[in-house]
Parts: C-alpha cells; sequence; structure tokens
C-alpha cells in the first residue's frame, strides 16, 4: 500500500523531472559540446539525442500506459540515472581532454537527481548511485591519462556526495513511511 501511495504522491513531480531532465541534460551537453569541446560535438549530439529520447519515451509512457508506468516506475526512474551516468562515462571516453576533470560534474548532477529530486527509493537509488560512480570510476582510471593525484581527488569528492546522497534519500524515504504511516493511522 505504501508504494502505490508513494508512487501517487510523486507522480506529478515524476513527470516534471523527466522534463527537467531533459532540459538539463541539453544544456550541460550543449555547453560541453559547442563551448567547451567542439572538436567531439559530433559524440555528444549522439548522445544528448539517445539520452532526451529515453527521457521522453518515459514521459510520454506516464500517459499512455499508466497501469506499467506505475508498476515500474522505480526501476524506470533508476535506468534514467544509469542512462544519464553512462552518457556522462561514454562522453568524458569519447571526448578524453587531456584533464577530463570537469566530467565528473555530470555525474554529481545525477548524483542529486538520483538521491534526492526523483523520489527512488532508499534500495533503488543506492543501486542507481552507486553503479554509476564505479562505472566512471573504472572509465576515468582506465582511459585517461590524468595524474592520480588529481584523479584520487575527483573520487574523494564523488565517493562524498554519494555517501551524503545515500544518507539523504534515507532520510526522505523514512519521512515518506512515517508520513504514510501517520495518514494511515489518522484515517
Amino acid at each position: 500500500k505504501f508504494r502505490a501511495a508513494y508512487f501517487e504522491n510523486n507522480l506529478q513531480l515524476g513527470r516534471a523531472c523527466h522534463l527537467i531532465a531533459v532540459f538539463f541534460y541539453l544544456i550541460v551537453g550543449l555547453w560541453d559540446g559547442l563551448y567547451f569541446d567542439p572538436a567531439h560535438f559530433a559524440a555528444w549530439k549522439w548522445v544528448l539525442i539517445a539520452v532526451c529520447l529515453v527521457f521522453l519515451a518515459g514521459f510520454l509512457s506516464s500517459f499512455i500506459a499508466p497501469k506499467i508506468y506505475a508498476r515500474y516506475w522505480q526501476l524506470i526512474f533508476a535506468g534514467y540515472v544509469l542512462v544519464t551516468g553512462f552518457g556522462f562515462t561514454v562522453i568524458t571516453i569519447c571526448s578524453a581532454p587531456e584533464y577530463p576533470i570537469h566530467n565528473f560534474i555530470g555525474i554529481i548532477f545525477c548524483l542529486i537527481f538520483c538521491y534526492a529530486f526523483i523520489r527512488l527509493t532508499f534500495l533503488y537509488a543506492l543501486a542507481a548511485g552507486n553503479i554509476i560512480v564505479l562505472v566512471y570510476s573504472m572509465g576515468a582510471s582506465f582511459y585517461f591519462n590524468v595524474p592520480a593525484k588529481l584523479l584520487l581527488n575527483e573520487f574523494f569528492y564523488m565517493f562524498g556526495i554519494n555517501l551524503l546522497g545515500m544518507m539523504v534519500c534515507y532520510a526522505m524515504e523514512l519521512l515518506s513511511r512515517r508520513d504514510y504511516m501517520l495518514n494511515t493511522l489518522l484515517r
């Protein structure tokens, strides 16, 4: 019963998050691809198209197939986190500037959406957030010629933000469960 109520309480926010995510991903992608690294804009273009189509398909499915969407929305939203995180990782690997440290900011955007904004439950957020940090970290470690000190600094910040996000997500879910229980008892 909690899951159904949690979905209903967050449906409008979830729909809005699809469009907000497209907006942020486009802004970051266009800025990065056109201003910062125009030589690799072709790679950004394909990642932008793919990620934005995934979000728009999810947005439309919330209206076209609401029962299926309601049943799998946590899995779908965790998939969004993975798609956006993998997109940033692919761009980082494809463009491979000498110091690709700026691209880890995209992973931080993903983590903020994952843990605090899109209302993933703790276990889905935990899995998705840690997977994108792990994939990005492995990609950065294996594909870049970045000084170890700089790479370690980047990982330290990502680890800290990931840990903080987990605590925020856990607290938000705990409060949602408490509110649901109190409302149920009140009714």
